[in-house]
């Protein structure tokens, strides 16, 4: 869903329009640490946060397929048909010029159908795009930089049930922090391009993080020490989660339509082993009083030194091809206000 919704809008609301789903959702995760409050028992909890997304199923028949996908997998009536529909469900007349350009695209295709092409059409498989060298070493890239975010944020999540206070509570106030991140995120990220913030939010929080492992406890009171360990690492938070979404918003960017949803959650599942890791990361006080926020201060400047290396798409359009995704960062592609 959040693929179809990317490639929906234009590249000016792109930002704007994935911080409004995103927030969304932690308001759920939100409800989830309250639920958890009421529902201790992890059972009944399973299944009270889990039948809900029963609706899930029927979203095949009541969504359409993103335009922008079908025109890349070259189903242009499909195309067209989703175009005219949405002209109608928003009681919207298309303009004359619109009517030609989709009759047009109607004519062209079957001009296409009824001719030998000699040019044999791009497969839009997983494996042909992985042939692309700059494309492979994206994804390296971008699935290292998911392990190392994914293990910040569960491991803040985590860290977060040991703060003084309601542990179900402080959970819930780690997932709102995603409200005024996304606020950020919308003035900046487009301003100031995609990697300066990224890396610059991440080095914050590595800062942060190992700063709040050297809280001198044995000088300042014991109340005073835990507030402010617990204020770094709420600052170390908010950097971790700004860092996470545009790191997010970056690999939705670079892979071009025909595979987009494949590769990205391709890193995404090598990124879950970081989510899983995080978890244990608790133990590590056993050895040293904060090791722990210094492991995470290190697996910080990952992502701040990979976010170097890819490419700036704050001002590109979304690719549709292997070609427009190999050079996405060249002069050509990029526009002011490209509209899907």
């Amino acid at each position: 869903m959040v693929f179809i919704a990317l490639e929906a809008v234009s590249q000016k609301n792109r930002v704007a329009f994935s911080c409004i789903l995103d927030i969304l959702g932690n308001i759920g995760g939100a409800f989830l640490g309250l639920i958890a409050w009421k529902i201790p028992h992890w059972r009944n909890l399973m299944r009270a946060i889990y039948a809900p997304l029963l609706i899930v199923v029927f979203y095949t028949f009541l969504v359409d397929e993103g335009v922008r996908w079908l025109l890349a997998h070259d189903r242009i009536d499909e195309a067209v048909y989703v175009l005219n529909k949405v002209a109608k469900t928003n009681d919207i007349t298309l303009s004359i010029k619109s009517k030609e350009m989709l009759t047009k695209i109607s004519v062209d295709k079957i001009k296409a159908d009824e001719m030998d092409r000699s040019v044999p059409v791009e497969t839009p498989s997983v494996s042909s795009v992985l042939r692309s060298k700059t494309i492979f070493i994206r994804m390296v890239i971008i699935a290292t930089s998911f392990f190392c975010c994914m293990f910040l944020f569960i491991g803040t999540i985590v860290n977060s049930t040991s703060f003084s206070g309601n542990q179900y509570l402080n959970f819930s106030a780690m997932m709102l922090i995603a409200v005024p991140t996304r606020i950020a995120i919308v003035l900046t990220l487009t301003r100031f391009g995609r990697r300066a913030p990224i890396c610059l939010a991440y080095c914050l929080c590595a800062i942060f993080f190992i700063v709040s492992a050297f809280v001198p406890k044995s000088i300042i009171s014991a109340k005073s020490a835990m507030t402010w360990e617990t204020a770094l690492l709420y600052m170390a938070a908010i950097c971790s989660n700004y860092g996470f979404f545009s790191m997010l918003m970056v690999a939705m960017e670079v892979f071009p339509t025909t595979s987009r949803n494949s590769l990205t959650n391709i890193a995404n599942t090598i990124g879950r082993l970081g989510s899983a890791l995080a978890p244990q990361t608790p133990l590590l006080e056993q050895y040293y009083p904060g090791l722990p926020n210094m492991v995470f201060g290190l697996a910080a400047l990952g992502p701040a030194v990979l976010a170097l290396f890819l490419p700036e798409t704050s001002q590109t359009d979304l690719p549709d091809k292997i070609a427009a995704a190999e050079n996405i960062d060249a002069p050509k592609y990029r526009k002011n206000d490209a509209a899907v």
